[in-house]
């Protein structure tokens, strides 16, 4: 966000699982965290209903993207510059479950 320049973003570093929040987000971002399902369930509660997850992976096997396919996954290759290996992000949107 510093290198950017983005005034409207929100750093957090911690736990999910020990944050409360009481409001909602329209974008929620997470690296190198979990399963996309296991993001899906500890995140949902904290996203707007028509707001977004977007995930960073690694290597993406397709029965990950069908555990969330209700939340309307969009997986697209990334080219990380100065790493050599596959990285994808993967967009969800709508759908949103209920917990």
């Amino acid at each position: 966000a510093h290198t950017l320049g983005l005034t409207n973003v929100t750093v957090m570093d911690g736990r999910v699982e020990s944050v409360h929040f009481e409001q909602t987000f329209q974008t929620i971002v997470s690296r190198a965290f979990a399963s996309l399902e296991r993001f899906v369930a500890l995140t949902s509660c904290h996203l707007a209903s028509d707001g977004r997850l977007v995930a960073m992976k690694g290597k993406l096997a397709s029965a990950e993207l069908e555990a969330v396919a209700d939340m309307s996954p969009r997986a697209r290759p990334l080219q990380v510059p100065g790493l050599d290996v596959t990285r994808h992000v993967v967009l969800m949107q709508s759908g949103k479950r209920q917990q």
